[in-house]
């Protein structure tokens, strides 16, 4: 249980790194700023609810911020189950 706390924590402490890395790409600075990136985001607004700017902007903002938390979790669990490799392979039971 400890683990997985520990490995939230760590998440959500990678989140904001991730993101700025993810939001850093030229590629999405482009659907950022083109018809793209209204076609892409039409079915978190539609499921959201979506109306108006406000809105809008509230699942623009959402959608690349879960996006970095689960590439964070991804990474941690992936971090997590490499190092339990390695030391089962050094102390065997």
């Amino acid at each position: 249980m400890k683990r997985l706390v520990l490995q939230f924590v760590l998440a959500i402490g990678l989140t904001a790194p991730v993101f700025l890395v993810l939001t850093s790409f030229d590629t999405v600075g482009r659907v950022d700023n083109g018809e793209t990136r209204w076609k892409l985001l039409i079915p978190p607004f539609r499921l959201y609810g979506a109306v108006g700017i406000e809105g809008e902007d509230e699942v623009i903002a959402g959608v690349p911020l879960i996006a970095s938390f689960t590439s964070a979790v991804c990474f941690i669990r992936f971090l997590s189950i490499i190092l339990n490799h390695r030391h089962a392979k050094r102390h065997p039971p």
